[in-house]
């Protein structure tokens, strides 16, 4: 199941925003809801409230919105008047309505959500007044009648953060004798029966509820064979094994594979071969960033920020996928450019498609990276610009530059500034604008090549776009 629009109204800076998120007409999926989407604007703009809002909403509908303290957002108590939409469309192409207001999250029959898209809001308060529909009490009876299980279209929703997002949770993790993030077995064990597996927080702050839940995905296979066993007394384990990896593959060998392609260019890998898997219940999983010349272990406190985020940002999403690669998926990843270096960003977004179940899953990013925005089409790309004419609220357009254009072109077409950003190379773009108009008005040949031959010069000089320095004889 995947979003297909999301209108909000009157929240903040959203004053009366509606986003299409379907395929264009002349695409093959055409009306169908897009597998990725792209968040770009200035700060202050919406992009982190909006993917909070999805995550909100996706928390209420599928977790039923029984613990507001682990929900992602504060739009309780930002949003006293205004409301969020969301129109989902599942495989079937049955399409399915949700509401968030500032009290609780609803789903709506057609008729309703249509009516609230262009309802007045004075109008709509006066309404809910009256009729109780979307009370709070209404929906606390309905979450208790039925679990909402749509077509059984089963979604899992992981929202990936930059640090110091969520509060009250401490940024320092790791054991202060093993080195490893803090945790143990019966805490992975009481969090495999007691966490909800449908809604993910991944932060650089919850490494160690990665690291739990690693622990229980083994523990996990760990039982699935033991059951095996003990339904049928002729097989062993081997067998039960090797069938078993046919489906489970070994959760430790794929979060190494996915490790060692980014710790590769460091010289370091996963050791995975001398990881010790607890067995009392006081034990942690032991398993180091060791160096390839000499196998010296490497603490993860002591990475870079920007490779221990990466890692475990990544390897908590694959870990959260793994029993759940028949499930469809909605990812929401906030600035996944944070601490990285540009070579680690080409190619990122289709590694987060993969390890989140390809077409089953539902990207949606939020970046100030033009390497990143550059991996989208222009219609997988929502731009948000502040409202020339109402000051501090926001408009929304689509994408223009093409997928994979060069840095200049997407950010002078999409982010609405340029490449050029130091004062001397912003002055020389104007006079090359400048000059470009000259040669376009002058009649006077020679001039006229003066102006070309200073226009070429700057343009080479520097690597102005569309603009390329002639071959001499």
């Amino acid at each position: 199941m995947k979003i297909s629009q999301i209108i909000i109204k009157k929240s903040i800076q959203f004053e009366d925003c509606v986003i299409d998120l379907t395929y264009p007409q002349d695409h093959p999926k055409a009306g169908q809801p897009l597998e990725k989407v792209c968040f770009i604007g200035q700060n202050g703009t919406g992009k982190t409230r909006l993917l909070e809002l999805i995550g909100e909403l996706f928390y209420w509908v599928v977790v039923g919105g029984k613990n507001k303290q682990n929900s992602p957002s504060e739009w309780n108590t930002k949003n006293k008047s205004g409301f969020f939409l969301i129109k989902y469309q599942s495989e079937n192409q049955n399409q399915y309505f949700f509401k968030l207001d500032a009290s609780n999250g609803v789903e709506l029959n057609e008729e309703e959500f249509y009516r609230l898209t262009n309802s007045n809001l004075e109008i709509e308060k006066e309404r809910n007044d009256v009729n109780s529909v979307f009370s709070e009490k209404a929906q606390a009876q309905k979450w208790q009648e039925e679990e909402i299980d749509i077509e059984n279209d089963s979604t899992i929703c992981a929202y990936v953060k930059v640090p110091d997002f969520f509060t009250n949770v401490p940024s320092n993790n790791y054991d202060s004798t093993t080195s490893v993030p803090k945790t143990q077995l019966s805490i992975a064990l009481n969090w495999l029966k007691e966490a909800n597996f449908l809604y993910h927080r991944i932060s650089p702050q919850y490494k160690n509820d990665f690291w739990a839940l690693l622990i229980s995905t083994i523990k996990q296979k760990e039982s699935l064979i033991l059951q095996a066993l003990q339904k049928d007394k002729k097989l062993s384990y081997e067998m039960v094994l090797t069938e078993l990896d046919k489906i489970y593959p070994s959760i430790l060998e794929k979060v190494a594979q996915l490790w060692d392609k980014i710790l590769a260019p460091l010289n370091l890998y996963f050791d995975i071969e001398n990881a010790t898997i607890p067995v009392q219940l006081t034990d942690n999983l032991l398993a180091y960033i060791k160096h390839k010349k000499d196998n010296r272990q490497v603490p993860y406190h002591l990475l870079s920020t920007g490779i221990q985020n990466f890692i475990f940002n990544i390897g908590h999403l694959l870990t959260a996928h793994f029993y759940n690669q028949d499930k469809n998926s909605l990812v929401l990843v906030d600035e996944p450019e944070d601490s990285l270096h540009p070579k680690f960003l080409y190619g990122l977004i289709d590694l987060y498609k993969e390890i989140t179940g390809g077409e089953k899953s539902q990207l949606f990013v939020a970046t100030h990276s033009e390497l990143i925005a550059a991996q989208f089409e222009p219609y997988e790309r929502v731009i948000l610009d502040f409202d020339p004419d109402k000051i501090g609220e926001v408009i929304i357009r689509k994408g223009v530059a093409p997928k994979g254009q060069n840095a200049a072109d997407l950010l002078m077409n999409d982010f609405g500034t340029t490449f050029y950003q130091h004062e001397d190379a912003e002055k020389a773009f104007e006079h090359f604008l400048e000059l470009k108009n000259l040669i376009r008005n002058t009649e006077n040949e020679a001039e006229k090549l003066t102006y070309a031959e200073e226009a070429e010069n700057l343009a080479f000089k520097y690597k102005f776009p569309t603009f390329q320095k002639r071959q001499k004889n």
